[in-house]
């Protein structure tokens, strides 16, 4: 018998943990899946090890001018819900220190270890389930959702993002 999710995101990346963090916060039931054994990796080797972490200039006013989509208007309202101001915060609340570089770069001062921490840790806060090590070999639509069979046994959910990266 499958499991059972609201939400179940493939890849613990960035993207992957902070979709799973917002949906944990409006009380989704959230699954993160990665084949990884270790969250975050790109994270990890980002920006020399230091972490990339946000750009100040990312805002919805410039997003129109910065970013294509099949939806033009994606960005500007992604962007309106929750700005870099709202991330740069919670990095003050867990005491990561940071310094702007080129063109409003946000990175850390010390290690990219420590946004993977914080990252984690607001996905235990927000009850998402985090399973790592597990291959994904099928995802298919099914009735009210979809089906994902993992090396780990299948995953039923009613929405589905998938954060998996350039591969």
């Amino acid at each position: 018998m499958a499991r059972s999710y609201d939400t179940l995101i493939l890849g613990a990346g960035a993207a992957g943990m902070m979709a799973a963090i917002e949906a944990g916060k409006r009380g989704r039931r959230v699954l993160v899946v990665d084949h990884a054994k270790s969250p975050g990796e790109k994270i990890r080797i980002s920006g020399g090890g230091r972490c990339n972490f946000t750009n100040v200039n990312a805002t919805a006013k410039l997003a129109g001018e910065r970013f294509i989509s099949a939806n033009p208007k994606f960005a500007v309202s992604a962007l309106s819900r929750y700005t870099p101001q709202a991330f740069i915060e919670l990095v003050k609340r867990y005491g990561i220190a940071f310094h702007e570089k080129t063109l409003g770069q946000l990175f850390c001062d010390g290690s990219a270890v420590q946004i993977i921490n914080l990252l984690t840790s607001e996905i235990g806060k927000a009850g998402v389930t985090l399973e790592l090590g597990a291959e994904i070999e099928a995802v298919e639509k099914a009735d009210g959702g979809f089906r994902v069979r993992l090396s780990s046994g299948e995953a039923d959910a009613q929405s589905l993002i998938v954060a998996t990266g350039g591969k």
